[in-house]
């Protein structure tokens, strides 16, 4: 069922129409975006000059069909056929889209409680199980307080870097409903706790979180007993359980 609802749908560009607008992706962000409630709470979030929900989907289009470059969404918005498609009345700077950034940025622990409500609300869903797991991403920039040295996943010791965590319905629904961004030297544990006290209250009875050892501390876990869940994680064993495996298989 879900994944009948997610569905992109199929548009045609009309004959005259640049053929590299993306028609079909920029009509999918605004439908579902607006299935979720957003489109009124992003709003709300920007009293003055151009509405706040217009220049999300234009973010999010930009974003599924380019890069990450806000620099390059602004130049992006300066065709007025790109503007007309989310109803922008006048050209966008890189510095709006910026903004724009900023302020969904710094509400993003309510805007993501208005997903995960409208998403369970909307849906039958057949369960609430989740995965969670952490990243970190490079950055080259000095500029956000974020970014900090630390471990880093993918091999860049030499670069700042902003630390993710990620939650998703499990299979076979495969939805990430939540995220949390952190300073780049935040420890595995630390971004777990938060994410597991973000979620829990909303889930059903029952359902199991799955993650790696990065999630395996005793706060964690003591989270997710004590609402009566489960949870399933990589255990690293000691050199005692080594032994003992090794006896047993060789035997």
């Amino acid at each position: 069922m879900i994944k009948k609802l997610f569905r992109p749908k199929t548009f045609v560009l009309e004959p005259n129409r640049n053929k590299s607008l993306p028609t079909g992706t920029i009509a999918f962000v605004k439908e579902y975006l607006r299935k979720l409630g957003l489109e009124d709470h992003f709003n709300k979030l920007k009293l003055k000059g151009e509405p706040l929900f217009p220049l999300v989907c234009a973010i999010i289009s930009y974003r599924l069909t380019e890069n990450y470059s806000a620099e390059g969404c602004g130049r992006w918005l300066s065709s007025e056929e790109v503007r007309n498609e989310f109803g922008i009345r006048k050209e966008v700077s890189s510095r709006t889209i910026n903004r724009a950034v900023e302020t969904v940025g710094k509400r993003m622990p309510e805007i993501l409680s208005k997903v995960r409500d409208s998403l369970f609300s909307l849906y039958d869903l057949e369960h609430t199980d989740v995965n969670i797991d952490t990243t970190s991403v490079s950055v080259y920039s000095k500029q956000s307080s974020l970014f900090r040295f630390g471990y880093s996943r993918d091999k860049r010791p030499d670069l700042r870097q902003v630390n993710a965590g990620i939650a998703e319905l499990r299979n076979p629904i495969n939805i990430p409903f939540h995220m949390t961004v952190s300073e780049g030297n935040s420890a595995d544990p630390i971004q777990f706790v938060r994410m597991v006290n973000d979620i829990i209250g909303e889930l059903k009875e029952n359902s199991m979180f799955v993650f790696d050892a990065g999630g395996d501390t005793k706060q964690v876990l003591d989270i997710i007993s004590g609402k009566g869940m489960r949870y399933v994680t990589r255990k690293k064993m000691n050199v005692s359980d080594d032994k003992l495996i090794s006896n047993v298989t060789s035997a």
